[in-house]
């Protein structure tokens, strides 16, 4: 085949009467996405853990908590919380959304990069409030409690 063009994201050589998706890194010129290049599904950031599959155990169990243990429930919503936060960041890949297949890490752009920092130093930041909150919790929910013994 000869090559018609070159590929707007990773440069490489396209055929004649390509589909508008480049078969070496499966981004589509049409519309402007990264496709997976065996199903032409798109590529997103996938969570396998984190904040959907825990958050209804977090929701119960914390609402639970809070019923008894007003500070010590908060802060444990807290912390479990920022436990999802950090696998999250940590599970996060690029896959498809059919057939789950992760594509090449080189042929990545700097925008797509880019995204990818910031949505994990996003859940890296979101655990670390909620420490903070999970610490401030506990210290200005039991702060009347230790008043009471001295």
């Amino acid at each position: 085949m000869d090559p018609s063009g070159t590929c707007l994201a990773c440069a490489a050589a396209l055929p004649k009467g390509y589909d508008a998706t480049c078969v070496r890194c499966g981004w589509d010129d049409r519309v402007g996405m990264r496709k997976c290049v065996a199903c032409k599904g798109p590529i997103v950031l996938h969570e396998a853990l984190g904040f959907g599959p825990i958050g209804s155990i977090v929701g119960v169990g914390g609402f639970a908590a809070w019923m008894f243990l007003r500070a010590v429930g908060l802060a444990g919503i807290c912390v479990i919380g920022a436990i999802c936060g950090v696998i999250s960041a940590f599970f996060m890949t690029w896959r498809c959304s059919l057939c789950k297949k992760r594509p090449r890490r080189d042929c990545f752009n700097p925008e797509e990069k880019r995204t990818f920092r910031l949505r994990r130093l996003g859940f890296v930041l979101g655990a670390v409030l909620l420490v903070a909150g999970a610490a401030v919790s506990l210290v200005v929910g039991l702060a009347p409690l230790a008043a009471r013994h001295y």
